[in-house]
């Protein structure tokens, strides 16, 4: 059933009965043209002949007509200019509802400007929506309701604008250019973009500001106590017509005696406050609305810009890294040739120096004995054995050196016992060995063999570096995680020096092996200091064994 128009009579019906329905009647239409009234969009009621029966208030302020001039009115004869979004003019045919009455069927919503008659363009969302007749079931006009957009319009042109204005531009250039836009395009007197410097935001270093026509140098202040913090907590945009003695004071900014605030935040795309925009007004805000709509969509721009910044920041940040670690990588693989070739000379001595000579003195005894007297061959003889088992004690060794069995067969804590007594007995400095909750314990073989290997070039280092009286080792379990630690009381050393220097093969080496596990060693030493050098290992757990 349709709502009559305000200057339409209920239609007449007899009966008290009749009466009473026509006045329920009455009291719903009155109540749904006051919820029309309050629908914060324009609402217009269409019969199906295209007469306009209805039209709420912000309709009629949107069109710029009052309800005596549009209740005259058809579609089919609307006399107003109606534009789409490329400048182009609509047709009548084309609206929403035209399309809504010839097919019964609802409209998608389509953005149109209508020129009223003051000049000005209006924007709006329009829908339409159709009617039916609940008795008949017949079509019986349409709905259509269109929010108005025009202010958005507009700071989307100036947006636009702006955009033309400072492509060119970047970093404080175009954070300047648009404060400064902002301001002369919200006829503000004071506008300011900010960067918010923790989580959760306690403190705003300024990016750009303008005030009293010119650039201002930035500054920093608190968010307590402002009106900023109602911005960046509430996460919309805000506004105080007498904020003078809430806006943070700075004694570089000329005094101003504010009326108007409207501040909005900045968001990156994950929704994460990234700073926040301010304007300030020392007379009242003349159109409260547009300044809010406006300042939003600048603030997105100036997010989008901040965030870019922050994005090249970090690219740069770690296109630094992987070139450093690149170059690290670099000299770690040159003094690991280097390291192999020593250690390959080492080895070439030691079969030349040792069991060459003990192998060569061992075939002349051998030779000497089939020509020597019965007891001269005896004691040829003894010496022989007794070369043997030099040789097999030096080729035993040069074995434990490259790799204990024992790591393999008894695992980490005995090959550590071990190492730790045959240390000792080589370079005479005592170590204490501390451990806990490892007895007995078996861990992955690689994590084995990092943690022997990490003690094995910390203990090296104690005797080559640290001129150190005595060591500790600890080794424990911690949660997941095999952690070991060497100490020593020695000379110390500068760890960033040494680190950046890429001569000490033992550290880089130590660090690629735990890095390698995903684990991390750290070195706390300095010159006179000693060191203590702590490397904590991943436990991940293996798969369980085939059967």
């Amino acid at each position: 059933m349709s709502l009559p128009g305000p200057n339409e009579p209920p239609p007449a019906v007899g009966g008290n009965g009749h009466r009473q329905t026509v006045e329920a009647l009455r009291r719903s239409e009155e109540l749904v043209r006051r919820i029309l009234e309050a629908v914060p969009a324009g609402v217009v009621r269409i019969s199906q002949t295209g007469a306009i029966l209805h039209a709420n208030v912000v309709a009629q302020s949107i069109l710029g007509l009052a309800f005596d001039e549009i209740g005259n009115l058809y579609v089919a004869d609307f006399r107003h200019k109606t534009f789409w979004e490329d400048g182009s003019e609509c047709q009548v045919e084309d609206y929403p509802v035209s399309k809504c009455l010839a097919t019964g069927q609802p409209q998608p919503a389509i953005t149109l400007g209508v020129m009223r008659p003051d000049g000005e363009i209006s924007w709006a969302i329009y829908t339409a929506l159709p009617v039916f007749d609940p008795e008949t079931g017949r079509p019986d006009g349409a709905v259509v309701t269109f929010p108005e957009i025009t202010e958005r319009k507009r700071a989307e042109k100036v947006l636009l604008n702006l955009a033309a204005a400072v492509s060119a531009e970047a970093g404080a250039s175009f954070f300047n250019s648009l404060v400064e836009h902002v301001a002369r395009s919200l006829e503000a007197d004071y506008a300011c973009v900010g960067e918010l410097l923790d989580q959760p935001p306690g403190r705003v270093r300024t990016i750009a500001v303008w005030a009293d026509g010119r650039i201002v140098e930035n500054f920093e202040y608190d968010l307590a106590n402002t009106p900023c913090a109602e911005v960046v907590g509430r996460g919309l945009t805000s506004h105080d017509q007498a904020v003078a003695r809430k806006f943070p004071r700075h004694e570089r900014l000329a005094r101003m005696d504010c009326e108007g605030y409207v501040g909005c935040p900045m968001f990156d795309a994950a929704r994460h406050p990234l700073g926040l925009m301010n304007v300030l007004y020392r007379q009242p805000i003349k159109n409260l609305k547009a300044a809010e709509c406006m300042l939003q969509i600048f603030a997105a721009s100036a997010a989008s810009e901040l965030q870019r910044q922050r994005d090249r920041a970090e690219r740069a940040r770690l296109f630094a890294e992987v070139a450093a670690a690149r170059d690290r990588l670099q000299l770690l693989s040159k003094r690991l040739v280097e390291v192999q070739e020593a250690e390959r000379r080492r080895l070439a001595r030691e079969l030349h120096d040792e069991i060459g000579q003990e192998l060569t003195a061992l075939r002349l005894n051998l030779e000497r004995a089939d020509s020597l007297p019965a007891e001269a061959t005896r004691v040829s003889i003894r010496e022989a054995r007794a070369r043997v088992n030099q040789l097999l004690k030096l080729a035993r060794e040069m074995s434990l050196d490259l790799r204990p069995t024992m790591l393999d067969d008894l695992g980490l804590l005995p090959a550590l016992i071990w190492q730790v007594d045959r240390f000792t007995q080589n370079s005479h400095v005592p170590v204490r060995f501390l451990h806990q909750d490892v007895e007995g314990r078996r861990f992955p073989p690689e994590i084995e063999t990092a943690a022997y290997r990490i003690i094995q070039e910390a203990l090296t280092n104690v005797v080559r570096h640290a001129r150190a009286d005595e060591a500790t080792i600890r080794l424990w379990v911690n949660a997941d995680r095999l952690c070991l630690q060497v100490e020593d009381r020695g000379v110390g050393f500068d760890v960033e020096t040494a680190s950046r220097s890429g001569r000490s093969s033992g550290l880089s080496g130590m660090q690629e092996r735990a890095a390698l596990l995903g684990g991390q060693l750290a070195i706390d030493s300095a010159p006179g200091k000693g060191t203590q050098l702590t490397a904590e290992l991943p436990l991940l757990e293996r798969p369980p064994a085939q059967p």
